[in-house]
């Protein structure tokens, strides 16, 4: 299978792909013209029949109805059915021009299937000739890896921002349900009522332990996304490491260390004071390490549109398209 025959593949493919475009098109032209054509032609009767309406009755009767304006009546009907016969004529005469060309390029676009299963043939067998050349197929192959290892990359670095977005969003709902909480640990009822006095203590007591369930609650959720985010950190920090990629990190070494001093008993804290600064000090954290996976993905996604274009203009210029 020479060059040659895939590139007459690849026109005869276009060819009736054009061809079948062309045909939905003048199909809905001919339809849209034989629709106008039938009103017309209801028109052009309705025309027809006034005027054979005004000939066929007397002038003294007319003019006894019509006060004299039979005439310019029948003359203004007349009218009106020259100008709808021309406009039919005109619609008739689009329908006849079309379809020929019509028939002509819808049998040319039933060959699009079988011109694409040639094309797929001739692409198949062209691909297995360059695969039998040595220096070609290992120049693909080594294109072909590279522009998989990227894209492996980029789908890491993507993976690993969102969950550090989860993370922060986790913190950010933490450090509002535990601020909450400080603010009610704060609050005393002043009252000269000794019965309302211990009534409202009962409520706050309540609101109190309500409140601190939900903090340990929203603090449990930080450590299940920051346990989520951890794998995805550690497949990134062994990427940048990478001689390839050369994209060195400056706050991942110390994550680890980090995520372990600040938030492995976390979940069973119950204390207020203290632990809103450490949300506090790891959004901050979370919140650099977001911003910097931000600019590995945007560095990984040029690099995948680089390996991506090396790709194409190799395939091009062997295909010789």
């Amino acid at each position: 299978m020479s060059l040659d025959d895939v590139l007459a593949a690849e026109a005869e493919v276009a060819a009736c792909r054009r061809a079948r475009q062309r045909a939905e098109q003048l199909a809905d032209e001919i339809a849209a013209e034989q629709r106008v054509c039938q009103v017309l032609t209801r028109r052009l009767r309705d025309e027809r029949a006034d005027v054979d309406a005004l000939q066929g009755a007397s002038i003294r009767s007319v003019l006894a109805r019509l006060r004299g304006h039979h005439d310019e009546l029948l003359e203004q009907e007349q009218a009106e059915v020259a100008e709808v016969e021309l406009e039919l004529a005109t619609h008739r005469e689009a329908v006849q021009r079309l379809t020929p060309e019509f028939e002509q390029v819808r049998d040319r676009g039933l060959q699009l299937d079988e011109a694409e299963a040639r094309l797929a043939d001739a692409l198949e067998r062209r691909a297995a000739q360059l695969a039998a050349d040595p220096s070609t197929s290992a120049e693909f192959d080594a294109v072909d890896r590279r522009l998989e290892v990227e894209r492996d990359a980029l789908t890491q670095f993507r993976d690993a921002r969102l969950a550090a977005l989860g993370a922060l969003g986790a913190i950010e709902r933490a450090i509002e349900s535990m601020s909450t909480a400080k603010d009610l640990a704060n609050l005393d009822v002043f009252t000269s009522s000794r019965s309302l006095a211990h009534r409202g203590a009962d409520l706050v007591s309540s609101l109190k332990h309500d409140q601190l369930d939900a903090s340990v609650e929203r603090l449990a959720e930080v450590h299940a996304a920051l346990l989520q985010l951890r794998p995805h950190l550690s497949l990134v920090s062994t990427r940048v490491r990478q001689p390839d990629l050369s994209m060195p990190s400056t706050r991942l070494a110390t994550f680890d260390r980090w995520f372990d001093d600040v938030f492995s008993d976390l979940k069973s804290r119950r204390r207020i004071v203290g632990s809103v600064k450490d949300l506090e000090r790891s959004r901050e954290q979370v919140g650099a390490v977001a911003e910097e996976l931000t600019e590995y993905e945007r560095v990984s996604e040029q690099r995948v549109a680089a390996a991506q274009a090396e790709h194409d203009a190799l395939l091009r210029r062997e295909t010789g398209s």
